[in-house]
């Protein structure tokens, strides 16, 4: 799954949306299937690439009871039937907001934009100009010393390090438990304190 795009990368890191299509698409795969997915549950992981990929809220469309959209940079589902034209926004009564939309928008994407640019400056062969980093087509442009891309490039892993960090903090905060489903990882235990007792 792509799980975001170059238009993601706007006002996150210096990144101008001149890189190949291409070239972003199987970066993003690979930091989406060997930095994000290993490090998810698999349920979470699924959850989150659907919220990803339901369709933008339509003014002509009539909606039913389960049903999601997006709408504002925030995802709803709908609780009873709509008719056109009742979107989230003016009836809010008949939509709940979807949680994990807002954990994929504040956590997941600027995670995978981070890790993604760090990739990109580690793979590619980059320019620096006024806007950021661009991909090695035009002359114009200063290539990147080794110096400078690795200060960028460990700027880069280490936001997205922190913002992975908060993600796991809102997970333990909120007991992992995102739109009433529980998505603790089997691995992650409740510490319990030992009681010792003693013989006098």
């Amino acid at each position: 799954p792509q799980l975001i795009t170059a238009s993601d990368f706007v006002g996150l890191v210096k990144f101008t949306q001149n890189i190949d299509t291409n070239e972003l698409t199987g970066l993003v795969k690979r930091v989406v299937e060997n930095d994000l997915q290993p490090r998810l549950k698999s349920t979470l992981f699924d959850r989150i690439v659907d919220v990803y990929d339901i369709s933008a809220w339509s003014n002509a469309a009539t909606y039913v009871s389960g049903n999601e959209v997006k709408l504002s940079d925030r995802g709803y589902k709908a609780n009873q039937s709509t008719t056109a034209g009742q979107s989230p926004l003016t009836h809010p009564a008949k939509w709940d907001e979807i949680e994990i939309w807002s954990v994929w928008r504040d956590y997941i994407k600027p995670y995978l934009v981070h890790r993604t640019y760090a990739r990109y400056l580690t793979w590619a062969g980059v320019s620096i100009s006024m806007a950021g980093a661009v991909a090695h087509k035009d002359p114009v442009y200063d290539q990147l010393s080794d110096e400078r891309r690795a200060r960028l490039v460990n700027a880069a892993d280490a936001d997205a390090d922190v913002i992975f960090a908060k993600f796991t903090k809102y997970m333990d905060d909120n007991d992992y438990t995102i739109d009433e489903v529980d998505y603790r990882p089997t691995d992650v235990r409740i510490f319990k304190p030992k009681t010792r007792i003693s013989a006098i």
